[in-house]
């Protein structure tokens, strides 16, 4: 298996374990760690299930 099929088998299983590509899901979990360096009081007004999607 090449390093090319892995990548896209791993892609394949992400977005149907998490429903969101790799790339999409790190970007949401970056913006969400920004939040919570900006304002602890933002963040914890997410629900944690959204939160911890």
């Amino acid at each position: 298996m090449s390093a090319e099929e892995v990548s896209e088998l791993i892609e394949t299983e992400h977005q149907s374990v998490f429903g969101e590509s790799v790339y999409q899901r790190q970007a949401r979990k970056s913006k969400l760690a920004k939040l919570k360096d900006m304002s602890q009081d933002d963040y914890f007004d997410i629900p944690a299930i959204e939160r911890n999607k």
